[in-house]
């Protein structure tokens, strides 16, 4: 019984947006980083946006940076970080 509960244990998320700071984005990797080879090999990859407007692979692609790296970053927000593109139209008379 105990081996089922192991594929339920709950995905852990990051704090968001601009209210997010480094120190406690540290934090919560550090609490759930042990859950990442887990996830790696039971969960698809889900996209999130870094502060540094780098796309990751997911929650704890970006624990990996921001704890072995050292990077001082946070998430954004779910998704892929989308750049501004602009159009330039050319009108011919």
């Amino acid at each position: 019984m105990a081996f089922l509960n192991v594929f339920y244990l709950p995905d852990f998320h990051l704090p968001t947006g601009e209210g997010a700071t480094p120190e406690d984005t540290k934090v919560d990797c550090i609490n759930n980083i042990n859950q990442c080879w887990f996830f790696s090999y039971t969960k698809p990859s889900e996209p999130i946006c870094g502060s540094d407007q780098v796309t990751y692979n997911s929650e704890c692609h970006l624990c990996f940076i921001l704890l072995y790296k050292e990077f001082n970053i946070t998430k954004l927000h779910d998704g892929p970080c989308v750049s501004q593109v602009t159009f330039i139209f050319h009108f011919y008379e």
